[in-house]
């Protein structure tokens, strides 16, 4: 069984800056939604989510001890993938585990984010702190299995801030803070440029999303819901009937 270099290893993350034949879109973090609802800037949720994913991955990886081994990672090896020191990254894991705990106590199992390793650092470089929320929010409704959801706006406004549903948002979010409906189509509309994000609206009320396919793949996929949709509408209406 591996020890966690080995693991960091394989995730790619070890020689993150500097092996080239990484293939870097293939790195991905993933974290629980409520990272998003810590009341930290936009860097320190970043450092928090990437403490989050590695450590975590790495302890269930080679079920060991989260103190002892983890403290035996070298600090220059380590400092490669945090610009932190060892003590203050696992502080960071913890601290992330506690409170996702906490959420998931309160309010059940909480949805997950998935993003890749190039995707996180470029919004962290550029400060694009809604394009990624709003990001986070889709992927995180859409989920590992499904290819295609349908997502109303007012439910990506409560997720955006890191609340899977409207009770979370009413009973966490102490200081009030908010992100418009503006501002989310701003960032979807950007996302949709750089195809991260594909969409497609039916009606002007029923948007579909896919962070995984796009173009005629999408517009057959969203087609086949609509018409089970449509089917099942109107043999309800022939139940009533008859």
């Amino acid at each position: 069984m591996g020890n966690v270099n080995d693991t960091l290893r394989a995730l790619g993350l070890m020689d993150i800056f500097e092996d080239e034949k990484i293939e870097q879109d293939k790195i991905y973090f993933e974290f629980p939604l409520c990272l998003l609802s810590l009341e930290e800037n936009f860097g320190e949720i970043c450092n928090i989510i990437i403490a989050y994913s590695v450590l975590q991955y790495a302890s269930e990886f080679t079920n060991i001890s989260k103190y002892s081994e983890l403290m035996k990672i070298g600090s220059k090896n380590f400092c490669i993938i945090f610009p932190a020191n060892k003590s203050l990254t696992i502080n960071r894991y913890h601290l992330s585990i506690d409170y996702a705990e906490e959420i998931e106590m309160k309010y059940g199992k909480d949805a997950m984010c998935r993003v890749g390793k190039r995707f996180l650092f470029d919004m962290l470089k550029r400060n694009e702190e809604i394009l990624f929320r709003t990001y986070c929010a889709i992927q995180s409704k859409i989920g590992k299995k499904a290819l295609v959801k349908k997502i109303y706006r007012e439910e990506l406004q409560v997720r955006v801030l890191g609340y899977k549903c409207r009770q979370m948002n009413f009973q966490e979010n102490a200081i009030g803070f908010t992100i418009s409906l503006n501002q989310i189509d701003y960032a979807i509309k950007k996302l949709t440029q750089k195809s991260m994000v594909a969409k497609i609206t039916v009606n002007r009320c029923r948007t579909y999303y896919s962070t995984r396919i796009c173009g005629k793949e999408l517009r057959d996929k969203v087609y086949l819901f609509e018409s089970n949709r449509r089917l099942k509408f109107l043999e309800h209406n022939m139940k009533l009937k008859f």
